[in-house]
């Protein structure tokens, strides 16, 4: 849809002040920019993979690719079946 507003312009049946909806959405995306310059350039020490010489402390294995693949299957699932309790709520309240 942006493209089209580039290429395009402003389509007749849009012209006026932008939807509140816009507005949220640009906000969101800055703020989600603004959280990866922060992650990225205020705590790089935290993403560097550098070798400490720790060889002795490796981590355990939680979960093995079987359970994992059982979880994924699982939240899947669940995700879902709460996605379509949201759409029939909505589609309950549309008119």
């Amino acid at each position: 849809m942006l493209c089209t507003y580039c290429l395009y312009g402003t389509p007749p049946d849009l012209m006026g002040p932008p939807p509140p909806v816009w507005g949220r959405s640009i906000t969101m995306l800055c703020t989600y920019c603004l959280y990866l310059a922060f992650q990225l350039y205020t705590h790089a020490h935290i993403f560097e993979g550098g070798d400490d010489g720790d060889d002795d402390d490796e981590e355990e294995r939680v979960l093995g690719a079987s359970g994992a693949i059982f979880w994924l299957a699982v939240i899947t699932v669940f995700i879902a079946y709460l996605s379509e309790y949201l759409v029939d709520a909505i589609r309950g309240l549309a008119p």
